[in-house]
């Protein structure tokens, strides 16, 4: 009998897989790494933790110098891919269908012609569309272009946090590099437990996660000491092909509600009517805990 719950114990465990996926590349300067002393540590920082593919899902219309391209050129040669994230960081839910989807051809013809485009389409903003038909025509059309749904299953806002170090950078304070690494992972490490946890509530089990992450200057200083937590609590680190090969989260959930993820949406369609979102998507929150763990001075 122990033996056999031992074993499911360590089913259980090994049942936990998350990819890594980074949004709005690329990034111009910030005000810790140059756009193209980011990229570097970013792929240099994975390769030690030994995560061999991630996606960063490109907005073309962010290639204003060589540089920014090369910043693409630096994740495709190191072997992660590169998916469409619209041309011009465009939302769903402030333009019509159209003008969505023509966004969505530009950046497409731009990364075939660059030889860098994957076949995976994310949503900037995880904005869908603001009706059910505008949801269902865009996601029809971004599917007849060969695209499959890069959607995510744990949300944050990375991007704030990283925004709060750059206004403190750009402020002169001195930051606690230390303070900031706990602040960073122990943050996202709360939201990653919130949607698995969400996730066996309404599907009896650990689904193949998709962890949201931005192109920042915290992702590249800190993304693998969160592998390195990810793998303490048992976590497997997958590519992000095989995490969208999951079949229970393969189909489009029919709701209006998708902003936290693939997980959220899919208990919302399901009619599960408790919590959908960690409150970590809240910036006043961000900005408390920032002040809590005594970053800057």
């Amino acid at each position: 009998m122990k033996l056999f719950l031992f074993i499911l114990w360590s089913t259980s465990l090994s049942a936990q897989e998350i990819s890594l996926s980074f949004d709005d590349a690329p990034r111009g300067d910030g005000s810790y790494f140059s756009a193209l002393e980011r990229a570097k540590t970013i792929v240099s920082e994975l390769s030690k933790v030994g995560v061999n593919q991630a996606i960063f899902y490109a907005n073309p219309g962010k290639v204003k110098k060589p540089k920014h391209l090369d910043q693409l050129l630096i994740y495709k040669r190191a072997g992660h891919l590169i998916g469409n994230h619209t041309f011009d960081h465009i939302s769903a839910n402030r333009t019509t269908p159209l003008k969505f989807l023509e966004s969505v051809a530009i950046a497409d013809d731009f990364l075939r012609n660059k030889n860098l485009l994957s076949p995976y389409f994310r949503y900037p903003y995880l904005h869908r569309g603001n009706t059910l038909p505008h949801i269902l025509k865009i996601r029809d059309g971004i599917e007849s272009m060969g695209y499959i749904d890069g959607y995510i299953t744990i949300d944050n806002y990375d991007y704030y946090m990283d925004r709060l170090f750059q206004k403190a950078l750009m402020e002169g304070k001195k930051v606690n590099l230390e303070n900031l690494k706990h602040y960073y992972v122990d943050t996202l490490m709360k939201s990653i437990r919130f949607y698995d946890n969400l996730a066996k509530k309404f599907l009896g089990h650990s689904p193949k996660h998709v962890l949201l992450l931005h192109e920042n200057d915290l992702a590249a200083l800190f993304v693998g000491k969160l592998v390195e937590q990810l793998r303490k609590e048992g976590w497997k680190i997958i590519s992000p092909a095989e995490a969208y090969k999951d079949k229970d989260l393969a189909s489009f959930p029919n709701v209006l509600i998708h902003n936290q993820g693939r997980v959220a949406a899919k208990a919302k369609e399901s009619g599960y009517i408790g919590k959908l979102s960690s409150g970590f998507e809240d910036e006043k929150v961000l900005e408390e805990l920032f002040d809590s763990y005594d970053i800057v001075d």
